[in-house]
C-alpha cells in the first residue's frame, strides 16, 4: 500500500486482509509493505493491533520515501492494493500499473476511468473479496510494463465532448 493512515485510506482492511492469509497457512512467507506511516492506534481494532504489534517481522513500513526509492519498492511489489474508501485522482495505482504490477482497488473517484481492465476491483467494505483478489494477483502471470493503456488527449477530448452533448441534451427534454 502507499498513502497515508487515513481512514478512508482503509488500511484497516489490508491488514485484516494480510493477517487471514497469513493465518491460512498458504501465504505464511507473504510480507506487507506500507509507503506511508507505520499502522496507527486509530487505523484498527485493539486486537489487530495486537496482531500487527506480534507480526512486525512480516509488516515493514516506509515513511517519508524518495522518489527512485519508490520505483525500486514497486520493481519488487508482487501487487498494490488501494482498497480506499474515498479517492481523488490515485497516483499509486497509476504508477503501479505502469510497472506491470497487478493493482487491486476500488472503482471510487477516477480509479475505474483511469485504469480500466488494468486492475481488479473490490468492494471496499468486503475483506473477504479482498483476500480473493490477493490471491488471484499472486497467481497471475507478471504483465509487461507496457500494458497500461491510458487514455490519450483525443480521447480525453472525445469523452468530454460527449459528456458536454449529453449533459447540454438533457437540458431539451
Amino acid at each position: 500500500h502507499v498513502g497515508s493512515g487515513a481512514w478512508y485510506k482503509n488500511r484497516e482492511s489490508i491488514f485484516e486482509a494480510f493477517k487471514a492469509m497469513r493465518g491460512n497457512g498458504t501465504h505464511s512467507n507473504l510480507h506487507l509493505v506500507l509507503v506511508g506511516p507505520p499502522p496507527q492506534m486509530h487505523e484498527t481494532s485493539q486486537e489487530l493491533r495486537f496482531w500487527i504489534d506480534e507480526n512486525t517481522h512480516c509488516i515493514h513500513s516506509f515513511d517519508k520515501v524518495l522518489e527512485v526509492d519508490l520505483g525500486i519498492l514497486y520493481a519488487h511489489a508482487r501487487v498494490l492494493l488501494f482498497p480506499s474508501h474515498i479517492e481523488g485522482f490515485g497516483w499509486p495505482p497509476l504508477e503501479a500499473a505502469s510497472h506491470g504490477i497487478p493493482v487491486i482497488t476500488t472503482k471510487t473517484g477516477a480509479m475505474a476511468d483511469i485504469l480500466g481492465e488494468n486492475a481488479l476491483y473490490v468492494d471496499p467494505n468486503d475483506r473477504v473479496e479482498l483476500e480473493k483478489a490477493i490471491q488471484k494477483a499472486l497467481i497471475s502471470p507478471p504483465q509487461p510494463r507496457s500494458s497500461l493503456s491510458i487514455p490519450g488527449n483525443r480521447e480525453c477530448v472525445q469523452n468530454y465532448s460527449s459528456l458536454y452533448r449529453k449533459m447540454s441534451h438533457r437540458g431539451n427534454d
